[in-house]
């Protein structure tokens, strides 16, 4: 089995991934999992997590703390 794990930034990305999803969703010998970024579950840009709720049916939401880097220069 070939584990992808992806990375969507924001909603901008979701029609380049879109025939890419299609295209190995129904493939079993591919595992693939995605990280989306804050933004899509922001309703400033629309709460886009929606579509990827809707692709994958075995969606689920987690959440994770990354430490923010700050420019010191």
């Amino acid at each position: 089995m070939i584990r992808v794990l992806a990375y969507s930034a924001g909603r901008s990305d979701i029609s380049r991934w879109t025939p890419f999803i299609e295209n190995l969703k129904n493939n079993n010998k591919i595992y693939l999992k995605f990280i989306l970024s804050d933004s899509h579950f922001d309703k400033e840009f629309g709460y886009t997590y929606k579509i990827f709720k809707k692709i994958f049916a075995n969606f689920k939401k987690k959440n994770i703390l990354l430490k923010k880097l700050q420019y010191r220069g």
